[in-house]
């Protein structure tokens, strides 16, 4: 007897229909090219599963011919594989996940007999026993079910990689799901304590103000590192595209599920945006040609890592160590006053500024060493990992009145007075994202802007929901209120701060209240209406 079985898909599920086909086996019933008929209801499926097979039995349905020459399944998947034209990022994905399959099925003919779905279950659990994590296992079947799929009934009576239905321990799954970790979040003032941290640790505003952009921008880490200075506006932010890693090289592509659109932010933070680009020298970077708002950090590969004058110079102008000339600057009480003379004489006549940046940094932040540079900021550790060496896992030196300057060189630890508690152990640069809907939710702002906000697809009913300018200046105000909040705590904790532009916003809170800033921001137009009525003058 015909069966459905229900396909979950990330914009919209629907469900196939199965039946006995000639040669014994259960079979996906297709079209006239072949591929798996989608139902978007079960009993229709249901339905076309039993006329299927009542076609078998009656004798008008018959057994596939077969294929005229056996192949194995490397030469399927390349074959496969090379006719896609797919997103660099999808293609570099499915070789990867490709990849772990042949390890395992390239010698396997493309036949029923010869790609029993059994050893496909025994694959997916030693990938699960040799470490991998369960959603990357699930992912890596995926690609394969999605390969193998198009081989079927030219080579394949059926998918081997479609997982049976009621199969498996019902209550380990759902306790699986249950135990799910849930995404880290964290507040307003948290938001505003990860990005005064970021940027403590790289002595520069850049990493405060792209923190600010990934939580009240609700936008995703690539997004932030493709945006560009001519989408930023007073009032609204257009995410229109992203740099992606790929095999060593960031491109630029479209973001995540296509999720163009504006976002709509408050006064506060379109005003300290002006501020940075104004103060920022920009060019177009060389691998793209466009103008990007923030850079790396580090400089690129082969770069000296210090502009002019190294500390190495001063100790030897000095004729001191390394070592002393750090102690000077950190510990200048454990130094001879003859000593400490000594290398100020040498920092004088050469010019040296201590913790002087790179000379110049990289065009863009690498995934890797923003998250690393986040988890610092957000758990007051660093990272654990190998490469770190002594360091990972080790909170991260601090001296100074709170919130500290951060204490490099040798010996670090040693000279560290204090350490930072975490904001929120556990946070990445996507939990201020989820952070943000989040704040919507608490704040009652209109579903229909908050998926906006969030660049979200809306489906069904919710098409006919749109944003409205009342909306949007609600959520300005809304937000605004929220930052000025913020501030008002950060000012309680300390009145000062060893980044400038939060020293200046916790004077101009203390000063009073921001009325010259609103009435100037209220003044300002709304560059979506701006659009509207030049393009109803235009008409």
């Amino acid at each position: 007897m015909g069966f459905t079985q229900h396909v979950t898909n990330v914009k919209r599920p629907y469900y196939i229909a199965r039946y006995l086909g000639p040669e014994g086996t259960y079979v996906t019933v297709k079209d006239d090219v072949g591929k798996s008929v989608k139902y978007a209801g079960k009993r229709e499926a249901q339905k076309a599963a039993n006329d299927a097979e009542g076609d078998v039995r009656a004798g008008r349905l018959k057994q596939a011919a077969a294929p005229a020459e056996v192949i194995s399944f490397s030469d399927w998947a390349n074959t496969w594989y090379g006719a896609l034209r797919l997103a660099e990022t999808t293609m570099a994905n499915y070789r990867n996940h490709l990849g772990l399959a042949l390890t395992r099925f390239g010698e396997h003919m493309m036949t029923d007999a010869g790609f029993p779905a059994v050893e496909i279950d025994a694959w997916e659990q030693d990938l699960l026993d040799a470490g991998y994590e369960p959603e990357s296992v699930r992912t890596y079947r995926a690609t394969l079910h999605t390969c193998l799929e198009d081989a079927v009934p030219s080579l394949l009576s059926s998918n081997p990689a479609t997982r049976k239905k009621g199969r498996g321990m019902r209550g380990v799954a759902r306790a699986r799901a249950m135990s799910k970790k849930e995404k880290v979040i964290t507040t307003v003032l948290g938001g505003l304590l990860v990005a005064e941290r970021m940027s403590i640790l790289t002595g520069r505003p850049d990493e405060f103000h792209q923190a600010l952009v990934l939580q009240h921008g609700a936008m995703r880490l690539a997004e932030s590192v493709g945006l560009e200075t001519c989408h930023v506006h007073p009032l609204m932010i257009r995410v229109e595209w992203q740099l992606v890693e790929v095999k060593g090289k960031l491109i630029k592509a479209i973001p995540k599920y296509g999720s163009r659109g504006d976002v709509v932010i408050a006064p506060f933070l379109g005003d300290l945006l002006d501020g940075f680009m104004r103060s920022q020298v920009f060019a177009p970077c060389p691998c793209h040609g466009a103008t990007y708002l923030f850079r790396g950090l580090r400089p690129p590969r082969g770069v000296p890592v210090k502009a002019g004058v190294t500390i190495a110079a001063v100790a030897e102008a000095a004729g001191v160590s390394t070592g002393t000339v750090s102690n000077v600057i950190t510990r200048p009480d454990t130094v001879t006053a003859r000593t400490r003379a000594k290398v100020d004489e040498a920092v004088r006549a050469l010019g040296w500024v201590p913790g002087s940046a790179p000379i110049e940094p990289a065009w863009h932040w690498r995934r890797s060493g923003f998250e690393e540079l986040f988890h610092m900021a957000a758990s007051g550790r660093f990272p654990d990992r190998k490469r770190r060496r002594g360091l990972a896992g080790q909170p991260v030196p601090l001296t100074g009145d709170w919130p500290g300057i951060r204490v490099t060189g040798r010996n670090a630890a040693r000279k560290a007075e204090w350490c930072w508690v975490p904001v929120a152990d556990g946070l990445t640069p996507h939990g201020l994202r989820h952070a943000m809907r989040t704040w919507m939710e608490e704040q009652r702002v209109h579903p229909a802007l908050a998926e906006d906000q969030m660049r979200h697809e809306r489906t069904g009913i919710d098409v006919y929901r749109h944003a409205t300018d009342a909306m949007r200046q609600e959520y300005r105000e809304l937000a605004e209120a929220a930052w000025n909040e913020a501030v008002a705590r950060r000012g309680e904790l300390s009145a000062w701060s060893p980044v400038p532009v939060v020293a200046r916003l916790l004077r101009a809170h203390a000063a009073g209240p921001r009325s010259g800033f609103v009435s100037k921001i209220s003044q300002r137009t709304d560059p979506i209406v701006a659009f509207s009525k030049k393009k109803q003058a235009a008409e």
